[in-house]
């Protein structure tokens, strides 16, 4: 375990189908993660989806919960979050494949690898795409507001999402190189990516991610 202080890993579980897919986020906490701080991590997620998410989701797709992991040490606190509310999304039309995706881009304002992330949205519908591979400029806006929204209410509860940097890069054989500790950095800004994507993992039989 790459230890990094002061942050908590969370896995947002969904399912599509029989395919279970996850997004891995990162939030900084103000010290270390207790168990209370997850609880109140897990109830901001809860949240979102009740309130922003589940509206703009298909009816195929359904929100688990969240596994919230302390970074700090091993045998930090752990937390497997199930969805207490509505699982299932409020909108009748079938999604894409969970393998069919756009990006979303997480920024810092510092450059470098080490300052970015990037996580794939769960469930596009057919009516987001135009023509081309892309979704249309109106839903770049819309998804944008959908994270943006998560953004802030982690930093209005006192957790803000970051970056996670556990590598410091590739050695001569091109194979990671572990930080001793890693480093996180606020995420500052949201950028959904227009073009259709493909999210490899999430192919039947494959790894979830």
């Amino acid at each position: 375990m790459i230890t990094i202080p002061n942050v908590v890993k969370c896995a947002m579980r969904y399912r599509q189908g029989t395919l279970e897919a996850y997004n891995i986020m990162y939030v900084l906490c103000p010290g270390p993660a207790s168990g209370a701080n997850l609880a109140t991590i897990a109830g901001v997620f809860q949240t979102w989806w009740n309130g922003t998410f589940r509206a703009v989701q298909s009816s195929n797709i359904s929100w688990l919960g969240v596994d919230l992991t302390a970074m700090d040490s091993p045998g930090s606190p752990f937390l497997a979050y199930t969805n207490t509310g509505t699982l299932t999304g409020a909108v009748g039309s079938v999604p894409f494949p969970p393998q069919v995706t756009v990006a979303i881009s997480l920024k810092t304002g510092l450059s470098g690898r080490s300052y970015r992330g990037r996580i794939y949205h769960i469930g596009l519908l057919a009516a987001n795409v135009i023509t081309d591979g892309t979704i249309s400029p109106a839903q770049v806006v819309s998804m944008t507001g959908w994270y943006n929204t998560l953004r802030t209410a982690l930093t209005a509860a006192g957790f803000p999402w970051c970056v996670a940097s556990l590598y410091s890069g590739v050695d001569v054989n091109g194979d990671k190189i572990p930080r001793l500790v890693g480093v996180p950095t606020v995420v500052t800004s949201i950028v959904v990516g227009s073009r259709v994507d493909t999210q490899r993992r999430r192919l039947p039989a494959e790894a979830r991610a």
